[in-house]
């Protein structure tokens, strides 16, 4: 992943590749603003994710504590 962001950073992460009907290889390569950006989105989405799952979670936990006691023994009605 460091490399990953070291080589976006130096604009050497290659978009796409291609061949041309001569036969000659083409690379588009991503430039360094757009991978900073595309970075920033990809990490903005992982941690609201990850607040997300820990949210649900608690939710979860404190949903479980909260239920009534179903071992009590029923009222007999005279």
């Amino acid at each position: 992943m460091v490399d990953l962001i070291f080589d976006g950073l130096e604009g050497k992460v290659v978009l796409a590749e291609s061949i041309g009907r001569n036969g000659v290889m083409s690379r588009s390569y991503v430039s360094p603003l757009a991978f900073v950006k595309l970075l920033h989105a990809y990490m903005l989405k992982s941690r609201e994710q990850t607040i997300k799952r820990r949210e649900a979670k608690i939710k979860q936990e404190r949903a479980a504590g909260s239920g009534s006691c179903c071992c009590a023994p029923p009222r007999i009605l005279s």
